[in-house]
């Protein structure tokens, strides 16, 4: 007779633990412009096994994206701009059961081909390649606040010669910021007025004009590196100068405080001044072995130069060079009953007036004086 299975008899108070199901964890999305990098914890994956990592975007489409990972990480490039979530399974671990969800937003890559295209000295014009589908740019000069612009350029004004600046270029798609790009530095140009010329030359005035700058608001003219005056034109009347004197001119452009690099030098001389020819002297007191030369003075002479020449005005017999001061001079030495000329030259500083007319004289005979007779005959007699 077969004997009957003894009951199980439980013991009260003891209850079998379930082993715990843990689920993966999504950590964190990093997003860099349109690429996000999303992070994961794990129990470890069995061989061949593998991630499932599912993007879904909410705006401004609807689409969901599925990737395969062995890693607890996996970087991938979205559509940029785009609202996300993201989460992460394996069919190897917790029977298939997805991640919680981390959602992020992706925003668009730097803009391309950065460049400086016009430069002034109070303007700088910069240009990129365009992103389509953008709504505008952010342009950031020197880490002021941006200033937005609907197209792929954008000019800098207000500027000062020789300002050292930087900016960045970020693109804007509604609400949302694409990733700068680096800063960029620029300078704007300090180059001087060009084309120095001179025109209506005297012997103490002449006009100098020159290319101006653009955005000046005046110019100071420099006389051999002394400031000489300033001008809101291009050009300036350069007065009360000297005859037959050069001198180097340059000019300098004025932005309010700031002034630009200096012009090239122009070197400029006044014209000679043409003396009056003086009228020609009169001779006086002649006697048979000299005579006096005088004339008429002469307001702009420093000197008088006195020739004598034979009666013809060929040969010259002497020369004197007289004081401003003095009108008359004299020749001695001359030899009887001979015919001289003469004539005056004005001279100042460098400059020479032509010679006035000759004026032409003839020296007396030789008078004897204390002649005594004796022994007078019919035919000869003794001195």
């Amino acid at each position: 007779m077969a004997q009957a299975a003894k009951p199980v008899v439980k013991k009260p108070g003891i209850v079998a633990k379930a082993k715990p199901v843990i689920k993966i964890k999504v950590l964190s999305a990093d997003v860099v412009g349109k690429t996000a990098t999303v992070t994961w914890r794990s129990t470890k994956l069995p061989v061949s096994g593998y991630f499932e990592i599912e993007f879904s975007s909410t705006f401004p489409i609807v689409f969901t994206r599925v990737l395969r990972s062995a890693t607890t990480s996996i970087s991938n490039s979205l559509e940029p701009y785009t609202k996300y979530s993201v989460r992460v399974k394996s069919k190897a671990i917790a029977k298939g059961a997805w991640s919680n969800s981390i959602g992020f937003t992706t925003s668009g890559d730097p803009v391309n081909n950065v460049n400086i295209i016009n430069t002034t000295h109070t303007s700088v014009e910069i240009a990129w390649e365009e992103i389509p589908g953008v709504t505008g740019y952010d342009v950031t000069f020197n880490n002021n606040l941006p200033k937005r612009t609907r197209v792929p350029s954008f000019t800098f004004t207000g500027l000062k010669p020789g300002t050292v600046g930087k900016f960045s270029v970020r693109p804007i798609s509604g609400i949302y910021k694409g990733e700068p790009t680096p800063f960029f530095e620029f300078s704007t140009l300090t180059s001087g007025p060009t084309s120095l010329k001179s025109s209506l030359i005297t012997t103490n005035s002449f006009l100098l004009d020159w290319i101006g700058v653009e955005g000046a608001s005046s110019y100071n003219v420099y006389k051999n590196d002394v400031f000489l005056g300033s001008s809101k034109a291009t050009s300036y009347a350069v007065k009360s100068l000297l005859p037959d004197i050069a001198a180097d001119y340059w000019v300098e452009a004025v932005f309010t405080d700031v002034v630009t690099e200096a012009s090239e030098k122009l070197n400029v001389k006044t014209e000679q001044e043409i003396l009056a020819v003086p009228t020609a002297p009169t001779v006086s007191t002649v006697t048979s072995v000299a005579a006096t030369v005088s004339w008429a003075l002469a307001p702009k002479a420093t000197s008088y130069t006195v020739t004598l020449y034979d009666s013809l005005g060929q040969t010259v017999v002497a020369t004197k060079s007289i004081n401003f001061s003095i009108t008359s001079a004299q020749f001695t030495g001359l030899a009887p009953l001979t015919g001289y000329s003469v004539g005056i030259v004005v001279i100042n500083g460098n400059n020479t007036s032509k010679q006035s007319a000759l004026a032409v004289f003839t020296t007396l005979k030789t008078e004897l004086s204390g002649l005594v007779t004796s022994n007078i005959t019919t035919t000869a007699i003794t001195l």
